[in-house]
C-alpha cells in the first residue's frame, strides 16, 4: 500500500508585490527531488509550515544546533528527512533562525515516496558484500546502517551504507539491501592537495580558480603576491550582505565560497 506522507500537500505558494525576487514553489511530482532556498519572510514561513508538518509526522528531525558565529542570536537547525523511520541519504535542511523567527530554510527534501524499507539482507551479509566486491580481508570498520538512497537515474534504493579504511583510501559503499548490487562508492578520504579549476567570468573571459584547503577547500587563492583573490559566498542570507555593505560587518572565513574540487 501506497504510503502517502502527511506533508506532502505542497499547495502552490502565489507571492505578490514580493519586493525580492523567489522562487515559486509548487507540488513535487512523485519521488522528485526538491531544493528549497527560502529566505523572504512569505516564502520562509510557507516552506517552516511544511518543515513543521514533517516534524510532526516525524518525517523530519533535528541533528544538530549551532550558533551562528557572526550573528549573535541567531542559530543553524540541521534537520534529517526520514522514510518511514530510515535516513533519506543527503536529504536534510538547515533551518536558520533568530529568537523565534525563522530566516532562511535551505537544503534539499524528497516527496511522494513509495519504497519497501524492509530490507532482504543483513548488515553482515552487506559486508560481505562489499569484502567480496573490493577484495578486503577486514571490514571490522563503522557497521553498516540502512538508508534510503537517491539514484543518479532518479530511482530510490534501500541500501546499506558503511565504509572502511583500506589504508591507502577510505570508501564509502552502498550495497542495495534486496538485490545485493553495489549501488554507489566513492572515496572519502581527504587529501591535502590543492585544487586548481576553471570559471567564467562576468565578461565571458575564462578565468583560473585556486583553491586553498584549511578546514576545507575554499575559493582563496593567495599565489598572487602581493594580491590576494578571494570568492565570497553569502550563502542567500540577505541580512548577512547588508550587515556587510550597509554596517561594515567584516568579511571572515566562513563567508568565503567552498569549492569541490573535480578531476579533471
Amino acid at each position: 500500500m501506497k504510503n502517502s506522507p502527511r506533508w506532502a500537500i505542497l499547495a502552490p505558494i502565489v507571492i505578490a508585490a514580493v519586493l525580492v525576487s523567489t522562487a515559486v514553489y509548487t507540488q513535487p511530482a512523485r519521488g522528485r527531488r526538491v531544493s528549497v532556498a527560502a529566505t523572504s519572510p512569505a516564502v520562509v514561513s510557507a516552506w517552516n509550515d511544511v518543515l513543521a508538518q514533517m516534524e510532526r509526522a516525524g518525517d523530519l528531525r533535528t541533528t544538530c544546533v549551532e550558533d551562528d558565529l557572526q550573528v549573535p542570536g541567531r542559530r543553524f537547525e540541521r534537520l534529517q528527512q526520514s522514510y518511514k523511520g530510515v535516513p533519506i541519504w543527503g536529504a536534510d535542511i538547515v533551518r536558520e533562525t533568530d529568537g523565534a523567527s525563522v530566516r532562511s530554510v535551505f537544503g534539499k527534501l524528497h516527496n511522494d515516496l513509495d519504497l519497501n524499507t524492509v530490507p532482504g539482507i543483513t548488515g553482515d551479509q552487506a559486508k560481505s558484500v562489499i569484502a567480496e566486491v573490493f577484495g578486503l580481508t577486514d571490514t571490522s570498520g563503522t557497521e553498516p546502517v540502512l538508508v534510503v538512497l537517491p539514484t543518479d537515474d532518479g530511482r530510490y534504493a534501500l541500501a546499506w551504507q558503511a565504509s572502511y579504511f583500506t589504508g591507502t583510501a577510505l570508501p564509502v559503499v552502498f550495497v542495495n539491501a534486496d538485490t545485493r548490487a553495489v549501488e554507489l562508492h566513492y572515496d572519502n578520504l581527504q587529501r591535502q592537495t590543492p585544487a586548481i579549476g576553471r570559471g567564467t567570468g562576468t565578461y565571458g573571459d575564462l578565468k583560473k580558480i585556486t583553491a586553498s584547503l584549511l578546514a576545507s577547500y575554499l575559493a582563496y587563492d593567495n599565489h598572487y603576491r602581493p594580491v590576494t583573490i578571494a570568492t565570497y559566498d553569502m550563502k542567500g542570507n540577505l541580512a548577512r550582505v547588508q550587515s556587510v555593505e550597509s554596517r561594515g560587518a567584516r568579511l571572515d572565513w566562513s563567508d568565503v565560497a567552498p569549492v569541490e574540487p573535480r578531476a579533471p
